[in-house]
């Protein structure tokens, strides 16, 4: 028997083509798109480990870490590295000091012990190794690259530029209220009721005085309480973890005569935000707030992962930001992760970094958070900047009369709103506490967080930027 074999005529092969191109076009979407999940709950995770991190690191030292740190110094001699033949990687060619960033002060609670022994004992030098490589560029020059490890723990999966990068990094720390190092206003900037994390580096100033430190600050100082006050969120333009702002290794060299290196300005802001003493508030009598100051904010439309931090613009985009649509995830000092939407309303943005909204700088006299209604706020709108007025559904920052003019965010008001557990029956306040001791909720829970529902996460908003 014969045998016929057709042959395929050229409108055949486009027609296969075609064909193939449409199922690849479908099918790709829906390949990638489970990703997008996954990075958000690594983003969460990372961050949830910086929350413990903090609280073990509370517990064991009673304290919190500072954005900026002295960790040691290398000296050549008998006890150091450099004669030591079985770690000639650390061998250096300099003394220098060892002046590194909060993350340093948390690499033990984070499974990083021995990267941590690195930067803690005096036998391991830093930077300006004889062997090996060397950083360079955003992570700075002349940084031991063994010190300067890149840690999967520090980068959000999000971001573009993963592992490009020695000591990638793109977490924040509470660096408090912004106020220039040679301002009067410095000092009080680092005070316990406007930030968490605040200088511990008694560094050098031009002039050879040496910058005010801040007060330990531990959990006792939070009188809005754990659960109001954020610890860590995410700034994609945030600097390498090791780098305490724009230093090379030349900066840790040790002059002669002096007992510290220089401080460096921009450390505040590398890793860590700031909220600025403005408001849209015309009675306030401060500055409106600027643009780039809120989260996701970018310079002249810039894509944002695009936007890289300069010493000329670090203390604008000491902000967060993040590839999350919409918003940042953040750690709050109870330990729990929430996602901070970027159209909130700054007066919030402020009181969830000042820890004691009575006693600080924050403008928020005469305002407190309104209560939640019943069922929820699943048709609340984003906020948008100028507020509407108090009477407003839009509105949750609203004036109470009659209230000191040193107003506060009240716990007892929006405790209720911070919680993701169901609602229990209401306790009473001689019975309930919060984490800090300072102050009592009668009621805890709803089962809706606060953060999540009052910043716009239930309805569709427009971009801030």
């Amino acid at each position: 028997m014969g045998s016929s074999k057709r042959r395929l005529k050229p409108i055949d092969v486009i027609f296969w083509v075609v064909a193939t191109v449409m199922v690849v076009g479908v099918l790709l979407p829906a390949i990638s798109t489970p990703r997008r999940p996954h990075w958000s709950a690594t983003c969460k995770n990372n961050l949830k480990q910086f929350g413990l991190a903090a609280q073990v690191f509370h517990s064991a030292r009673g304290r919190l870490p500072g954005y900026v740190q002295h960790y040691g110094a290398w000296r050549p001699g008998q006890d150091s590295a450099a004669t030591d033949s079985l770690a000639p990687e650390f061998a250096s060619t300099h003394a220098h000091e060892k002046v590194g960033t909060w993350v340093v002060a948390l690499l033990p609670y984070l499974d990083e012990q021995p990267l941590y022994e690195r930067w803690s004992l005096n036998k391991f030098p830093i930077a300006f190794g004889t062997e090996g490589p060397l950083t360079e560029g955003r992570a700075g020059v002349g940084f031991n690259s063994i010190t300067a490890a890149t840690l999967s723990l520090m980068q959000c999966p999000a971001a573009t530029d993963r592992a490009t990068v020695a000591g990638a990094n793109h977490y924040a720390c509470n660096a408090g209220m912004y106020a220039s190092l040679l301002s009067p206003q410095f000092e009080r900037s680092i005070s316990a009721a406007n930030g968490v994390f605040n200088n511990q580096f008694p560094g050098l100033l031009p002039n050879g005085d040496a910058v005010p430190l801040g007060p330990e600050i531990s959990l006792d100082d939070f009188a809005d309480g754990v659960s109001h006050t954020l610890l860590f969120t995410e700034n994609l333009q945030a600097l390498p973890w090791h780098r305490a702002g724009f230093i090379d290794a030349e900066d840790l060299i040790l002059q002669e005569g002096h007992e510290h290196v220089s401080y460096e300005p921009t450390s505040r802001y590398a890793q860590g935000i700031v909220w600025h003493r403005e408001s849209d508030d015309p009675a306030s009598g401060l500055p409106p707030v600027q643009p780039i100051h809120r989260i996701n904010s970018t310079f002249g439309g810039r894509p944002l992962d695009e936007l890289q931090m300069t010493k000329a613009n670090a203390h604008d985009l000491a902000r967060p930001s993040s590839l999350h649509p919409g918003g940042v995830n953040i750690t709050l000092a109870d330990g729990s992760v929430r996602f901070l939407s970027e159209t909130v309303d700054d007066r919030v943005y402020q009181s969830l970094l000042a820890p004691d909204d009575a006693q600080s700088d924050a403008p928020l006299d005469g305002f407190e958070l309104h209560p939640m209604p019943a069922g929820g706020v699943s048709e609340r709108p984003a906020v948008t900047l100028p507020p509407a007025p108090a009477t407003s559904a839009r509105h949750w920052l609203t004036p109470r009369a009659g209230m000191p003019p040193a107003g506060r965010v009240s716990e007892r008001r929006v405790g209720p709103y911070l919680s993701n557990t169901p609602a229990p029956k209401p306790m009473s306040s001689s019975s309930s506490s919060s984490p800090t001791g300072k102050c009592s909720s009668p009621v805890i829970g709803s089962g809706l967080s606060f953060i999540e529902s009052l910043s716009g996460l239930n309805s569709p908003s427009p971009a801030n930027m």
